[in-house]
């Protein structure tokens, strides 16, 4: 059914209501919705951005972050370990959620990520059933081109990829000068290709996948791939441009909390929206989804009565156990001969590459970034860093009851050749920091380096009783100092990049940090850290899905506890980040989720 209206949605004998039409959302949707005795209705509190260049053309993707159109926009409270800085916390504002502001970037995690999952207490949550939910989403496109595929070490198993999925998955039609340098520096400094990541170990360099669909060059995400398909289905509702403000219950003969519907705020009224037949189910993301529970009653019980809010059922790891990947970057001035998306900022060469994009070939068509290293401790730096690394994962903030066996399931990763403790993203372009800004007729060229297990946990709360304000987001990066530490020996592994043929010879000099604080030392890289650290947009854990006594906040089977009917069914619910960029798991969590509420 086309998007409704609120007296239509009011109307209507909803079985399943879910709250949110983002990357999870919308998958849930879809796949309920595939029963056509059931009705389903999706509240979203953006638009709908069909056809919108800046969501559509792959090229673009960066310039919709931080548009109030297409990004909540939403910021972190003083970051007091990184030198006090607000830091900008981008999220996906409309149907697609954030699967329509990310950079495309589709990755799997390691075995061992989806294993310790499993292990902290969720069955049923391991590797094997991880991969058949990726797969199901997926449709690979392979690089049927061999000389290409020689060039660019691609050698895809088809046992770990999908055939038949919504959401279509390709290799970029444009790739940089220093795609093949960096592999080649790369591979002398201890970290060699890795033609296919996706089977359970992702340790190397590889040529990266995107969500792009190369029949058109357009984005694949949730929006286009899963809703659209299946819009004109009678029994699928969508109002868009609603807030929910809180989830409405009743309290069940054995004590449990049901949910019923709820209060939805559209075009500045409140609207009772209740008679839900079945279940309620939050998608509504690491930040927002939190603050819906405690809204709605279901939280710490301490904060809850800060903001006036009847206490419906005491569960204290709601907002808790934030994690992000860490996030910093090195940039260097390369030869001004080198084509690079800092050339898209010329309008004539932009015009140019319009007229490609027209053929589904160029920048336009490719994602900003097609080389990905996942990078061991044991490339970075001696045995016994790590093993100094290992001793000092403390539980600094015993707050959180899971925390010491999260680190316990950590620590061996950390002495793992097989297991990333950092990856390298290489930007042929000027990357956007708060140090620097590209001049006019320079080309530049980023190393980004991300941590993929912080050891840092940061919250997010609501900050008042109205659901229009912001919550409080607070990562808490470098909260732990070993952070820091990890941080400043990969800063320096990525400039050694720069200093390594044959990527060296194209190099003119160092932007950021400046030659003079790379010269300092340690205190100085340090400082730098500080000055710039910030996360990937790759939040999970407020809502994590572990033991009630362990801070959990939903059970193996997404239910919430203390509820009959309401589940979380997004990225909040990973109690443990993975050594990969999240939406190919944003996936498979929607994907398996709906499957578990279809065969319950």
């Amino acid at each position: 059914m086309p998007i409704v209206d609120v007296d239509q949605l009011l109307k209507t004998k909803i079985d399943y209501l879910i709250v949110g039409g983002g990357t999870c959302g919308l998958v849930v949707a879809s796949r309920l919705s595939e029963d056509p005795t059931v009705t389903v209705a999706v509240i979203e509190a953006g638009g709908n951005h069909k056809d919108a260049e800046l969501v559509d053309v792959p090229g673009l993707a960066n310039r919709a972050l931080g548009n109030p159109l297409f990004d909540w926009g939403f910021v972190s409270t003083p970051q007091v370990h990184a030198n006090n800085r607000v830091t900008f916390q981008a999220r996906g504002k409309g149907l697609g959620g954030s699967s329509l502001l990310n950079f495309l970037v589709y990755a799997r995690g390691s075995k061992a990520d989806f294993n310790a999952l499993e292990a902290l207490g969720n069955p049923g949550w391991g590797w094997d059933e991880i991969v058949k939910y990726t797969k199901r989403s997926e449709t690979l496109v392979p690089l049927e081109d061999k000389s290409l595929a020689d060039i660019y070490r691609v050698a895809l198993d088809e046992e770990y990829h999908g055939t038949d999925g919504p959401i279509v998955n390709s290799f970029s039609p444009w790739y940089g000068p220093l795609q093949v340098p960096v592999f080649q520096a790369l591979d002398s400094m201890g970290v060699p290709v890795n033609k296919d990541p996706a089977n359970g170990i992702n340790v190397g360099t590889n040529t990266g996948l995107g969500t792009i669909d190369p029949s058109n060059a357009t984005r694949s995400y949730s929006a286009s791939a899963y809703y659209e398909p299946n819009s004109s289905r009678t029994n699928l509702l969508v109002l868009t441009h609603a807030l929910v403000s809180k989830i409405a219950f009743t309290k069940t003969e054995d004590g449990l909390q049901r949910a019923v519907g709820a209060d939805v705020i559209f075009d500045g009224k409140v609207f009772q929206l209740r008679g839900v037949q079945k279940e309620v189910i939050i998608s509504a993301g690491s930040f927002q989804t939190p603050s819906i529970l405690e809204l709605s009653g279901i939280g710490n019980p301490a904060l809850l009565k800060e903001h006036n809010t009847p206490v419906l059922i005491d569960l204290p790891g709601v907002g808790e156990n934030l994690q992000d990947h860490t996030f910093i970057c090195t940039i260097m001035e390369v030869d001004s001969t080198l084509q690079g998306l800092d050339d898209l900022r010329d309008p004539k060469f932009l015009e140019g590459q319009m007229e490609l994009y027209k053929q589904q070939k160029g920048m336009l068509s490719s994602m900003m970034c097609q080389t990905f290293s996942y990078v061991p401790a044991s490339a970075v730096v001696d045995e016994e860093r790590v093993k100094r690394w290992q001793n000092d994962m403390n539980d600094t903030q015993s707050s959180l009851p899971s925390l010491t066996k999260q680190y316990d399931a950590m620590r061996p990763w950390i002495a793992d050749s097989q297991e990333a403790q950092f990856e390298i993203l290489a930007f042929p372009a000027h990357y956007f920091t708060p140090l620097s800004v590209p001049k006019p007729g320079k080309k530049y060229f980023t190393i980004a380096i991300s941590q993929m297990h912080p050891l840092s946990r940061g919250s997010v709360h609501v900050k008042s009783a109205k659901a229009e304000d912001p919550p409080a987001i607070n990562p808490n990066y470098l909260g732990h100092p070993t952070d820091l530490d990890m941080l400043t020996e990969a800063l320096k592994f990525g400039l050694k990049i720069f200093d390594t043929e044959p990527v060296k010879t194209a190099t003119v000099g160092p932007v950021v940090p400046s030659r003079e604080t790379i010269a300092s030392g340690d205190n100085a890289l340090k400082e730098y850290i500080k000055e710039t650290v910030s996360g990937t947009f790759h939040p999970i854990g407020t809502a994590s899905m572990l033991p009630r006594t362990d801070g959990g906040v939903v059970d193996p089977s997404l239910k919430v506890y203390g509820t009959s009917n309401l589940r979380v069914i997004d990225c909040s619910i990973l109690p443990l980040e993975i050594s990969a960029h999240i939406q190919s798991v944003a996936y498979a969590i929607a994907e398996k989720g709906a499957d578990i509420i279809k065969h319950q």
